[in-house]
């Protein structure tokens, strides 16, 4: 292609700065695009710190919305570490004795944390069912798992993605107070949902985003029965 001649009507001088600048621009692209292993490291620690804080903002700000919806509940508790936030209830609020339905009352708690859910759907449900030790081995680990899958299951009728929700039972094996009297008895009987941030916890990969079928234990139709 012919480059046509530069007309001699505009002085030549007016067309030296803007070639310097044109040059100046060039090097200056040059000398941006010239990374590092050091930059480019350093720029993906502070992407990754930057995620992280970001992250813990994100569960501060859910945490607050879990104590607005539930503080006037006598029977539960909410904590938060990091990105985990533990919200625990007595399953005497939730159920009745021996009962795997959700009362009245417990339902519509739950049905609040379900809204809080589903404002922040980048977290992940994890339901622990948990029984004091009074009973058979086998019963107990069976009750609490039809409890904390009668949980999932209100989540879900609440419209929160079942891909979001992993729930098991653990039986008498995980007390966080002594057996041996009847207020230990009442704290070990619980369902905790931990909502955690995929990817956030220690040895991480062990919380799959989102959760599989295979990882909701115990929920599929039983052949075991319990009152209610």
């Amino acid at each position: 292609m012919r480059i046509p001649p530069i007309e001699r009507t505009t002085p030549l001088k007016t067309h030296v700065p803007m070639l310097y600048i044109a040059l100046a621009f060039a090097l200056s692209a040059c000398a941006t695009s010239t990374t590092t292993p050091e930059t480019r490291t350093a720029a993906s620690n502070g992407a990754a710190a930057g995620s992280e804080i970001g992250n813990m903002d994100h569960m501060a700000s859910q945490e607050h919305d879990f104590q607005q919806r539930l503080a006037r509940v006598d029977g539960v508790s909410i904590e938060r570490q990091m990105n985990t936030i533990s919200i625990t209830f007595r399953t005497d609020f939730l159920f009745d004795v021996n009962s795997v339905r959700l009362n009245p009352t417990g339902y519509n708690e739950i049905y609040h944390v379900a809204e809080v859910l589903n404002r922040y759907r980048n977290t992940v449900v994890r339901v622990n069912g948990h029984t004091d030790a009074a009973g058979a081995e086998k019963y107990n680990l069976e009750l609490s798992e039809r409890r904390a899958c009668a949980v999932m299951d209100a989540l879900v009728n609440a419209g929160v993605a079942p891909s979001r929700i992993m729930a098991q039972g653990f039986g008498k094996t995980c007390p966080v107070a002594s057996n041996a009297t009847e207020e230990g008895k009442r704290l070990n009987r619980r369902v905790t949902l931990d909502v955690i941030t995929p990817g956030s916890e220690p040895g991480s990969g062990a919380i799959p985003s989102p959760f599989s079928l295979s990882h909701r234990t115990g929920c599929a139709s039983s052949p075991f029965s319990l009152h209610g």
